[in-house]
């Protein structure tokens, strides 16, 4: 079967359904669609799912009872995958060439990447096993460059969500007054907002019923690099980019597989 079969279109009533039904429970990065729901609505709901998967072929109805369901073998692995406890987001973005963002679940034996289509729908898609979605990984950001310049700034009580939520003065305000002199506060938010390319690797590692996140987070505009990661829950560290302290994430993921990577 060629790979195109393998690629699963779902709304995210049809992917919440079927995690449900194979009992996997707080996937990286997908929150509850019916939350709020009452119990009649939702019943209501998850019946014309079922018919919907039935009628697409995703589930059939077992031969042997009238009302257990069997869901197709391929989607059964990603699905069971989307249950992983080592999840990678990755974003990279080419201004006008390229844009990609995926939540990657990370089992030994096979990779499941999970995008989004414009509806912001789910696609889910077998892409790969560990080690070579690994390798893949160490073209998201750029290994071969590093930042000439000499800054790094550590911001109290702030994260990256917070970041982004402040416009670009204050952004500068906010690193002027931690510590980083004007021109390098002003080429920091200058790049991030502007920037040729940008992108995203965060880490998420479940523990118990929560997800750890470290998340590392990078930005190029001609000579300008710059990287942003979070030490703790309460900093936000900004510094010129060395291309080692991602490598050196990267490689500590790997080891969790006992992958060795090529060039690295």
């Amino acid at each position: 079967m060629e790979q195109e079969n393998f690629i699963f279109q779902l709304t995210k009533g049809q992917f919440f359904f079927l995690t449900q039904m194979m009992e996997i429970h707080n996937v990286a990065g997908f929150e509850d669609p019916y939350r709020g729901f009452l119990i009649e609505e939702l019943e209501e709901e998850y019946e014309a799912i079922k018919k919907q998967l039935l009628d697409l072929g995703y589930l059939k109805i077992d031969s042997a009872s009238d009302s257990s369901l069997i869901i197709d073998d391929v989607l059964g692995i990603c699905i069971a995958a989307c249950g992983a406890e080592d999840v990678i987001h990755a974003k990279k973005d080419i201004r006008g060439v390229e844009h990609y963002d995926a939540f990657l679940y990370f089992l030994p034996q096979i990779v499941v990447e999970r995008t989004s289509d414009e509806e912001n729908e789910v696609i889910l898609c077998p892409v790969a096993n560990a080690e070579l979605s690994m390798n893949v990984l160490l073209g998201f950001f750029p290994l071969q460059l590093q930042s000439e310049r000499d800054c790094r700034v550590d911001l109290m009580e702030m994260d990256w969500n917070r970041w982004n939520q402040l416009d670009q003065e204050l952004q500068i305000h906010k690193l002027v007054s931690s510590g980083c002199d004007d021109e390098a506060a002003h080429s920091i938010v200058n790049t991030f907002h502007h920037g040729q390319k940008d992108g995203s690797v965060v880490y998420w590692r479940r523990v118990g019923s929560a997800w750890y996140q470290e998340a590392y987070h990078y930005a190029h505009d001609n000579n300008e690099l710059y990287l942003v990661t979070e030490p703790d829950d309460q900093v936000l560290r900004i510094e010129a980019y060395q291309p080692q302290i991602f490598l050196d994430s990267l490689l500590r993921f790997a080891e969790q597989f006992d992958i060795v990577l090529e060039g690295a």
